[in-house]
């Protein structure tokens, strides 16, 4: 399958799109209004220019490396975040068992936890099954 890189940059309201083969020669160049358009217009580009269906090559969207690299650093975050609520609940769910399996109230290892004796409840009740 033939390979596209678009190389997208803010210019204006508007972002310019310079589309290159795989051996960087430009193959042309469009703009979209919007990131979302982004990758619909460099693909219709390339699908009017060959007369080819726009899902028939692989298609690569760049962005100058202080956008990209600023994208990057958020989804890292987020990964990280969604890495320490895993290891937060994991943590919980064994917290609530082993009080709870020593006689502490759900009541009371609710209170301890910070999370309502519902959530307790839940936590105990699915490790039991």
């Amino acid at each position: 399958m033939t390979s596209y890189t678009a190389f997208a940059g803010k210019d204006g309201k508007f972002w310019l799109i310079t589309v290159a083969r795989t051996d960087g020669s430009v193959f042309g160049m469009t703009q979209a209004r919007s990131v979302p358009e982004i990758e619909y217009m460099a693909r219709d580009l390339i699908a009017i220019m060959l007369e080819v269906p726009a899902d028939s090559f692989d298609l690569e969207i760049s962005y100058p490396a202080e956008i990209a690299e600023v994208a990057r650093k958020v989804e890292a975050t987020r990964a990280a975040a969604r890495e320490a609520a895993t290891i937060s609940e994991e943590t919980t769910r064994r917290a609530a068992l082993y009080l709870t399996r020593r006689g502490v109230s759900v009541r009371d290892a609710a209170e301890l936890l910070h999370i309502s004796s519902s959530r307790v409840g839940q936590l105990t009740k699915d490790a039991a099954a």
